[in-house]
């Protein structure tokens, strides 16, 4: 695992680094590779250290997911504001009362896999919204970057949830404008 850290470190660097020097190819080959690496060192930590969390997180951040692809099919409300965000809350919230019949959780116990599940779904959306805003693939492929620079290093995280959440208005929740 330890070369696969390294290799990872070594790629993101130089996709961080020289990220406008390189060619759009290179960008596209270096994301793939280092998005590989990563995917083969969290699943490494996750079957070593909490198995069985591990995978009940990643089911319900995966039907977060889904919630929001199918609320992408429905054409009455426009995908913006915290709409999607409440859909994929329930879609986790639905998913974790079978789930936790599936891995033998305590009701309580349950609550601490949700909550990682919404903020990982939170900031899926969030990054979303800002890809949405960018239509260019050097900018998606730099956002993706940016979410695996965020996974290993949690402040940054933090601080781009700050961030990305300035233009997105909780408030429009408890005061609804008129309908479209």
């Amino acid at each position: 695992m330890i070369p696969c850290v390294l290799g990872a470190i070594l790629i993101i660097w130089q996709l961080w680094a020289f990220y406008f020097q390189l060619i759009t190819q290179a960008r596209i080959i270096l994301l793939v590779l280092f998005s590989a690496l990563m995917s083969f060192i969290i699943g490494e930590i996750v079957v070593t250290f909490c198995y069985d969390d591990g995978l009940l997180i990643m089911n319900m951040v995966g039907f977060g997911i889904l919630a929001f692809y199918c609320y992408t099919l429905q054409h009455k409300f426009e995908f913006s504001g915290p709409s999607p965000w409440f859909f994929s809350m329930a879609a986790i919230c639905l998913s974790s009362t079978w789930l936790r019949m599936i891995f033998k959780v305590d009701p309580l116990e349950i609550l601490l896999p949700i909550g990682l599940s919404g903020m990982i779904c939170t900031y899926v959306l969030l990054d979303l919204y800002y890809i949405m805003g960018n239509y260019s693939a050097d900018d998606v492929i730099l956002a993706n970057a940016c979410l695996y620079i965020d996974v290993m290093y949690p402040m940054r995280c933090l601080h781009n949830l700050c961030e990305l959440s300035d233009n997105l208005n909780l408030l429009d929740v408890l005061y609804p404008g008129p309908p479209n």
